[in-house]
């Protein structure tokens, strides 16, 4: 009799492992698809991103949008302005200029543009 209680406990804890065991690759299943979602997702804004980008630059003036659209346009126009005026002002500060050429930003003591080769010539009045 203390066998077979035994072996009963036995196969019930066997069974309950099992069970949990099952439970866990369950939950560990189930956490690996949302991770995989979310990635996916992820990924799926930085495509729309991209379209967005694209078309925005393939815009121009040249379709005419909605009230909507001309406004998130007109939007990333000014954000584009003010992010090249920060970046000119940062060159300043950081004594840099930039090619005349490709807009890169070279050295102020540079002779060549380090990103398209051509030639920097002093001008007086950056000096200024």
């Amino acid at each position: 009799m203390d066998r077979d209680f035994f072996d009963n406990a036995f196969d019930k804890a066997k069974n309950a492992f099992e069970v949990a065991y099952k439970k866990t690759g369950e939950v560990l299943s189930a956490e690996k698809i949302k991770f995989n979602i979310s990635s996916l997702k992820s990924k799926r804004e930085k495509a729309y991103a991209k379209l967005g980008k694209s078309f925005f630059e393939g815009l121009g003036e040249t379709v005419a949008l909605n009230d909507q659209d001309k406004a998130v346009y007109d939007e990333i126009v000014e954000l584009n302005t003010k992010i090249e005026d920060l970046t000119n002002e940062l060159n300043f500060v950081k004594s840099n200029r930039l090619c005349p050429s490709c807009g890169a930003v070279i050295d102020e003591n540079a002779v060549f543009c380090s990103k398209c080769g051509e030639k920097i010539t002093f001008d007086s009045s950056e000096n200024d």
